[in-house]
Order: C-alpha cells, then structure tokens, then sequence
C-alpha cells in the first residue's frame, strides 16, 4: 500500500518537473560575431517558439550591385527580429540531454536592417533589409556561453539603388547570457 502510495505521489512531482524544464527561458545577454557586436533579448511565446530582438553595431556587407561583399571598413547600427520554432526538445530530454539556456535545433525567419552603409554623403542613410528562413542550432559552451549558428536562404533589399536577390546565408555567433 505505502509504495502505491508513493507512485502516486512521485509521478505527478515527476512529470511537474520535466514540464517546467521543458519551458523556454526569458534571456538578455551579449553577442558577438566576426563583423560586429549587439545586445539581445529571448522572448519565449510558448514551449517550442522563441522570439529574438537585437541591436547592435556590425559591419555592411552589401555594397554595389549587383555583388554581395563585405566592407569591413565601415560600421553601422542595426536591428534584428527573429522567430524561432525549437521542434527537438522533448527529443533532447528523453536522451538525457539539457535544454536550459535555450539550447537545441531551431528553424527560424527573421528581419535585419542595416542603417546607412553608404561612403558618400549622398547615400549615409541607405540602408539595406534582409528577410531570411533558416535552420540553426544553440549549444551551451560553458557556463553562460552560448555558440549560435545557422545556415539559410536570404532575400536582401537595399534601397535607392534597386538591388535585391536570393542568397545563400550562414550566421555564427557567440552569446553570453548576463
């Protein structure tokens, strides 16, 4: 009787348990990459989708159409909205590994405007938007460091020159939550 009574006890604070750590977390940290720096701020709007906002300053890496280049000599701000679908979790936890700090397999869409990329005072407030599909992976590198990285399909715009186009996209980064 006493080890009935102890199951039904003990599943309910089970199961209580993998559902809470199953939750996405609230997260505001830093990030950095090879052309720039930012602050960003995880948002979870349910149990598998997270949405991500940064800014930041990075450096262009569209100038004259019609080719795709980095220009590393010039930094500009710019701000980044991303919707990610997090689809392995459960599968992570039952092979035992962690998902806190919002680690795991994503697919993601996301918006990014660059501000004024343009060395001619005619065109310092040009900008460029990329709307870009994604799948990427977050994995925890120790403590608080985050490795985030991703691989995709972009569309760019920039204005007043008419260039836009599909281009392939790769995204690495690293993240430390504050």
């Amino acid at each position: 009787m006493r080890k009935i009574f102890l199951l039904f006890i003990m599943v309910p604070l089970l199961t209580f348990g993998q559902q809470k750590e199953s939750k996405l977390n609230k997260q505001l940290g830093i990030d950095a990459t090879i052309l720039g720096a930012g602050v960003f701020y995880e948002y979870p709007l349910s149990n598998k989708i997270l949405s991500e906002i940064s800014v930041g300053i990075g450096s262009s890496f569209v100038y004259a159409a019609p080719t795709v280049g980095f220009r590393l000599s010039t930094y500009r701000p710019y701000s980044r909205v991303a919707l990610k679908w997090y689809y392995n979790r459960e599968k992570r936890l039952k092979k035992g590994k962690s998902i806190s700090l919002n680690v795991g397999n994503f697919i993601g869409i996301q918006n990014k405007i660059m501000y004024g990329y343009g060395n001619n005072p005619k065109h310092n407030d040009l900008a460029y938007m990329m709307n870009e599909i994604y799948w990427g992976s977050q994995a925890k590198l120790d403590g608080k460091l985050l490795l985030d990285y991703h691989f995709g399909l972009g569309y760019f715009l920039v204005n007043d020159r008419g260039f836009d186009g599909f281009f392939p996209t790769i995204g690495i980064k690293l993240k430390y939550i504050l």
